[in-house]
């Protein structure tokens, strides 16, 4: 026997229990990475609900030099725990593979299914080494995290009085733009539950509000929004917030806020609160001004006839007030907005105001206050309509009120004056420039220019083609014709842009280009405006072409854009206003630089809100008898069938009433081209939340898809538009849906195909509620529009159960400051 023994043993150590545990993504709010007291959330922006995503994170390490160790993972749903133990229900069991652990080792895994939404997971680690005897540790300390997949709901603004909806009324107390200032206004919002209901016992879990982000003029992101912590709650048990907004900037403005809670979802669709910020008139400047308030004032007259009052620093998205029908003898209602200042039975033959091309620019009487130049294309007659704040030569009782109404005293006619026999006008620029007082006046445009020095206007028209100016001196009548242009002025659209730092000016519109001139008309040293030529002008660096600016005009000198303490108020310097193909008022504030000399240029374009319908079709379901409904605006009467009846309601007069069953109105054809942008609106009073009720449609060719809809979803108890991808069975549905439905009230509804965005947008009560992208092929649905009812499958349903009013189609996307407008603008012809 060897008398050497060799004696060999093997060992082995258990490996160290796992440590740094955590997720990736991480639960946003979590008290740490691992913890059951103040246990984080994972959210839908960090969580693909495709599949998981979900990965668990532990280091292994053992005593041993050189071990191989894995890591057992073991995670539970904490809310489904129907026996109440406190043990949930088991999950996952993912196990890594065996790593080298010379340092400690990252056992990464997949959590092995696929969460839901509002329920809270926990899960533990320990590690296992690769020896014969698979020594296991102790298991790790619990960790848990809550899943909130579901965005907050839509927040809520507060009306702001000072800052109210655009088209809803009148600010109160009025608040103006300046350098630094800011307005407040309250948001809320409420979480949306989880989307699943399967936890036991109890609910599943919402996370809650966190903040807010909110952004003027354009949607907010995470990355360029402005932030406003939740502060509050208010009655109805939202989270609430106070944001500092700036007012420095006037016009029309859209503030967009989404909500954003714990788990880090943000709102599927930011609200829009769209409303005016007017500038301040801290110096008054009468000329333009109609109704003796000191601010310039815009002039329209209206496809129904009427002579609109714009006023200049209110909200003109409004519903224009009723011309005034009796005396005034004390305190006249203030003009808080769009005022109808004369009737077409009040133009001076009684027919209608747009037979007239209309000026205001001073006063003929020495007034502080416009009167009015009105020419009859008609009759060939030129006229002045004394404004009803100007005294009365024998008394009367509407001296307290503004406007043309003729019942102080009738419009005056006004004759061709005789060319000045004194020589002040020269022959050559009179009678030897073609001018003949004995014949009829021959006027294709007509503008009143303040000029010179008090408040009589000058009169500038295009008279076969050259270009005339008129004086007045007090009173009625005109004075000392002058050839003011030669050459053909017939291209060009003129504009009476008043003074430029206190000398006369006259600008114009190429009527082909779009572009815009300027001509210097500063009386020379004998007292008279140079002889101008339509091709020698200034540019001013502004394009507006007609078909996309149909309207413009200068109501003078308004605003200013010195950042000081008096900034919204005049600056010496002209402005230009225009209204675009969606109704829409925009002004380009003239601006002078710093440089020496000083030069000019438009500044960047403020929208004012609407003050054209520009719809191409509208049915006012306001007939109240009969069978069929007429287009106010087009020419596609719709017949009404089924059961449907007229009804006369409180606020809206008569309205068309649908029961739910049969009852609808056809169109005699499509009312807009679905492949390219439109809007559609309608006023909506639903009777039944239970089914879905289609209060506009516009089917495709085969009845399988509309191309538009405007309708309640019962599925979402909300107010919802959508369009089918395709007019083919089974194509995929997109819809943006709005707020909560309500019963038994007026709900303004608008809808907005954006073509170039691919977008549709829902606006309710004159609020953004809901977007939705739409990516597919634009397709043109061909079938009539339906009211009342929707189709699918090849047939007709969705019936709407509801009262429905003033339907109108547009051929555009309106702007924001257009589809938040509730108020009944009327359609402009003219500018002034």
């Amino acid at each position: 026997m060897s008398t050497t023994l060799k004696l060999t043993t093997r060992f082995d150590v258990p490996p160290y229990v796992p440590t740094s545990l955590h997720t990736t993504p991480g639960a946003t709010g979590a008290a740490a990475a691992c913890t059951t007291s103040g246990a984080g959330w994972i959210g839908a922006t960090t969580y693909s609900d495709a599949g998981s995503n979900i990965k668990l994170h532990s280091l292994v390490d053992s005593p041993m030099s050189g071990a191989l160790v894995k890591a057992h993972y073991y995670v539970w749903d904490r809310a489904v725990d129907p026996d109440g133990d406190g043990n949930g229900t088991a999950m996952s069991t993912p196990d890594s593979a065996f790593l080298a652990t010379t340092t400690p080792t990252d056992a990464v895994m997949n959590i092995g299914f696929t969460l839901k939404d509002g329920h809270q997971y926990g899960w533990d680690a320990y590690a296992e080494d690769n020896s014969t005897l698979k020594l296991t540790s102790a298991k790790s300390d619990h960790c848990w995290f809550t899943a909130d997949f579901t965005a907050p709901q839509t927040p809520d603004v507060t009306t702001n009085p000072s800052f109210p909806p655009v088209g809803s009324g009148s600010a109160d107390p009025m608040v103006y733009a300046g350098v630094g200032k800011t307005a407040d206004f309250t948001v809320a919002a409420v979480d949306s539950p989880a989307s699943d209901t399967t936890c036991d016992p109890g609910p599943c879990k919402s996370s809650g509000m966190d903040h807010f982000l909110w952004k003027l003029d354009t949607p907010p992101t995470a990355a360029d929004a402005t932030p406003a912590d939740v502060t509050g709650t208010d009655t109805q048990g939202r989270s609430t917030a106070t944001l500092l907004v700036p007012i420095t900037d006037w016009g029309v403005h859209t503030l967009y806020v989404t909500g954003v809670d714990k788990a880090g979802n943000i709102s599927t669709s930011p609200t829009a609160y769209t409303y005016t910020v007017p500038w301040n008139p801290t110096t008054k400047v009468t000329p333009g001004d109609i109704s003796g308030d000191g601010v310039p004032d815009l002039l329209a007259t209206t496809k129904t006839g009427d002579l609109e009052l714009i006023p200049g620093n209110t909200d003109p998205a409004q519903s224009a007030t009723p011309a005034q029908s009796g005396p005034v003898t004390t305190t006249a209602p203030p003009i808080t907005g769009p005022t109808i200042v004369s009737t077409k039975d009040e133009s001076p033959d009684g027919t209608d105001w747009n037979n007239y091309l209309i000026a205001h620019r001073g006063n003929l009487h020495g007034q502080d206050f416009d009167d009015l130049i009105a020419f009859n294309k008609q009759n060939q007659q030129l006229y002045v309509v004394k404004n009803d704040l100007d005294p009365a030569a024998g008394g009367g009782t509407y001296s307290t009120y503004p406007g043309f109404l003729g019942k102080r005293e009738s419009p005056v006619g006004l004759s061709r004056p005789s060319c000045d026999v004194t020589g002040t006008v020269p022959d050559s620029r009179c009678g030897g420039a073609g001018y003949d007082s004995s014949t009829p006046w021959n006027i294709s445009q007509l503008i009143a220019q303040n000029y010179g020095s008090g408040q009589y206007p000058a009169i500038i028209t295009v008279e076969n083609n050259k270009l005339w100016f008129y004086q007045s001196t007090g009173g009625p009548g005109l004075v000392y014709p002058l050839l003011l242009g030669d050459g053909d002025w017939s291209g060009q659209t003129l504009i009476a842009a008043g003074t430029l730092n206190g000398a006369p000016v006259l600008w114009s519109r190429d009527n082909t280009t779009g572009a815009l001139y300027s001509y210097d008309i500063t009386p020379d040293s004998t007292g008279l405006p140079p002889l101008l030529h339509p091709t020698v002008h200034t540019n001013l660096g502004l394009t507006l072409p007609p078909a996309s600016y149909p309207l413009i005009a200068s109501p003078g000198d308004v605003n200013s854009l010195v950042q000081d303490a008096t900034a919204g108020g005049p600056d010496g310097i002209p402005d230009l206003y225009t209204v675009d193909t969606s109704g829409q008022l925009i002004e380009y504030p003239y601006r002078q630089s710093t440089a020496t000399p000083p030069t000019y240029a438009f500044a960047p374009p403020v929208s004012l809100g609407s003050v054209s319908d520009t719809a191409t079709h509208w049915w006012k379901l306001a007939e109240g008898t009969g069978a069929t409904s007429a287009d106010s605006t087009g020419t596609l009467s719709a017949t009404l069938s089924g059961a449907y009846s007229w009804a006369t309601d409180t606020s809206r007069g008569k309205v068309l009433s649908l029961t739910g069953t049969t009852g609808y109105g056809a169109a005699t054809g499509p009312a807009v081209d679905t492949s390219k942008s439109y809007t559609v609106s309608a006023w909506v009073k639903l009777n039944s939340l239970a089914a879905n009720s289609t209060f506009i449609s516009q089917p495709g060719a085969t009845n399988y898809g509309p191309g538009l809809q405007l309708y309640y979803s019962s599925g979402a108890q909300a107010w919802a538009f959508g369009r089918r991808s395709a007019d083919v069975a089974g194509g995929p549905w997109r819809a943006a849906y709005g707020s909560k439905a309500t019963t038994g009230q007026w709900t303004h509804l608008v809808g907005v195909y954006d073509a170039p965005a691919q977008e549709l947008r829902l606006y309710v009560n004159g609020k953004l509620t809901g977007t939705q992208a739409w990516t597919y092929t634009p397709w043109n649905a061909t079938g009539p529009l339906q009211i009342g009812r929707t189709v699918s499958g090849g047939g007709y349903v969705e019936y709407a159960n509801a009262s429905i009013s003033n339907i109108r189609l547009y051929p555009t996307a309106l702007p924001p400051a257009d589809a938040a407008a509730t108020g009944d603008t009327p359609k402009a012809v003219q500018l002034d």
